[in-house]
C-alpha cells in the first residue's frame, strides 16, 4: 500500500476483524512513500499483491511487464483541494504553485480537469512534483507551495493548521478507479489470491453497513495515525 489513508480502510478492516484469517490466510502489509516502490516489488517478487493508484500500474504492463489488475477497491475517493487561507477563489490561483505527487499522475489529471472546470488555463498556474502527501503538506506549512490535492486524512491535518479546502475532485470526476489491486499474472489460478479478495469483498460489505460506523472509524483512526 502507498501511504496510511481512508482509501485503504477494506484492507485495515479485513485485518482487525480477522477477515483475511478466517480464510486461513497470514496477511502483512507494507506501506510505501512512493507508488512506483510496491510496483517494482510486485515485478521483483518480494510483494503478491498491491494496491496503488492504476496509473503506476499501467505504465509497467504497457511496457510489456506481466501484471494485471484483479479488483477496483476505490471508486469513490475525493482528493480535496487544500489552499492558503488568503486564498478564497479559483481565481486567486493564477500564478501559484500547486503540488502534486507526480505531473503525470491521475492525481495531476484531475487538478487539471478541476481548474479548467473553474475557468484557469493550464499556463496560469504552476504544478510542482513535491512528493507524496505527507511531503506535500510539510511543504505547504513551510509555505514552498499554495496548494495541493490530498486525500483523507491529510486535508484534516492541512485544516488544523489554518488552510482551507477550496475544491474537490467529486466536482468533476465523481467515480474514478482511484486504487486498484494488482497481482503478477499467471497461467494458473492462485487460491490464495482468491481467498485474499474473498476477505477484501467482506470487509467493503461490512464498511458499508451504516450499524458499523463507530467501529469503522475507531479503526481508520487507529490505522491512520
Amino acid at each position: 500500500q502507498v501511504q496510511r489513508s481512508a482509501m485503504n480502510w477494506p484492507f485495515f478492516a479485513a485485518s482487525e476483524l480477522n477477515f483475511f484469517s478466517a480464510e486461513g490466510l497470514i496477511v502483512t502489509a507494507s506501506i510505501y512513500t512512493s507508488p512506483s516502490d510496491p510496483v517494482n516489488g510486485l515485478v521483483s517478487g518480494s510483494l503478491d499483491i498491491i494496491n496503488v493508484i492504476p496509473d503506476v500500474a499501467l505504465l509497467r504492463m504497457l511496457q510489456g511487464v506481466p501484471l494485471c489488475v484483479i479488483a477496483n477497491t476505490n471508486i469513490g475517493s475525493q482528493y480535496r483541494l487544500v489552499v492558503k487561507p488568503e486564498i478564497t477563489g479559483f481565481a486567486d490561483l493564477t500564478g501559484k504553485r500547486l503540488g502534486v505527487n507526480d505531473g503525470r499522475s491521475a492525481e495531476a489529471l484531475i487538478l487539471r480537469k478541476l481548474l479548467k472546470h473553474k475557468g484557469l488555463s493550464e499556463g496560469s498556474y504552476e504544478l510542482v512534483a513535491s512528493g507524496p502527501p505527507h511531503e506535500r503538506c510539510e511543504k505547504m506549512k513551510q509555505g514552498v507551495l499554495e496548494g495541493t490535492m490530498v486525500t483523507e486524512p491529510f486535508h484534516f491535518l492541512l485544516e488544523e493548521s489554518g488552510f482551507r479546502v477550496l475544491g474537490s475532485s467529486l466536482e468533476v470526476v465523481p467515480r474514478y478507479p482511484f486504487t486498484v489491486c494488482v497481482a503478477r499474472r499467471s497461467r494458473t489460478l492462485n487460491e490464495k489470491i482468491i481467498s485474499f479478495l474473498k476477505a477484501l469483498r467482506a470487509a467493503c460489505l461490512w464498511l458499508e453497513d451504516a450499524s458499523n460506523r463507530e467501529k469503522a472509524v475507531e479503526i481508520l483512526s487507529r490505522s491512520t495515525a
